[in-house]
């Protein structure tokens, strides 16, 4: 008497090939998710810079050329021209930018190696006076301080988490 196969099950060779080939997929799989890294180039590359008395245009020329990095402008968003002394040690691109676009009323963004500068829709000055700071303590209806707490302003996603006293100081833009 033959054994006859129902329709759709595989023989026993069939499916010790495929059990292979699925333990395989999964080695690799998981060797290949081993293997991704978070770190982008912005975050992992560090620059040595040290130029005094050179424009912010010398300066975006520097770093193209000792890094991958691309700057896109427009110039007539802020002044390229204007002088800048910097000197910086081990430094990210964001700090690099911080300092040099200081006072500037700019804000620029870092998707990988390129660098975008665009206008602010605030003036720099106005950014920095309009910010307070709230401070408090959180306590339960005994007077005991909550560790651990949500503190949100209202009508905004600005918030924080009190400490082990359960203190909080929040700055916030008005």
């Amino acid at each position: 008497m033959q054994k006859k196969w129902l329709a759709g099950f595989p023989d026993r060779e069939s499916q010790k090939k495929l059990g292979k080939i699925m333990k395989l997929f999964i080695l690799f799989f998981f060797g290949f998710m081993m293997t991704v890294s978070a770190n982008s180039y912005s975050q992992k590359t560090k620059l040595d810079v040290n130029l005094s008395n050179t424009t912010i245009l010398g300066l975006f020329k520097y770093i193209e050329q000792n890094s991958e990095f691309v700057f896109l402008y427009r110039s007539e968003d802020f002044n390229t021209s204007k002088r800048i002394d910097i000197e910086i040690k081990e430094a990210t691109i964001n700090q690099i930018m911080d300092q040099a676009l200081k006072g500037e009323n700019v804000t620029y963004d870092v998707y990988e190696r390129q660098v975008i500068i665009r206008k602010s829709n605030y003036p720099a000055n106005i950014a920095q006076q309009q910010k307070r700071e709230i401070s408090g303590t959180v306590k339960d209806g005994n007077g005991v301080s909550v560790p651990g707490a949500s503190v949100i302003v209202k009508g905004t996603t600005i918030g924080i988490i009190t400490d082990t006293d359960g203190k909080f100081t929040l700055q916030v833009p008005f």
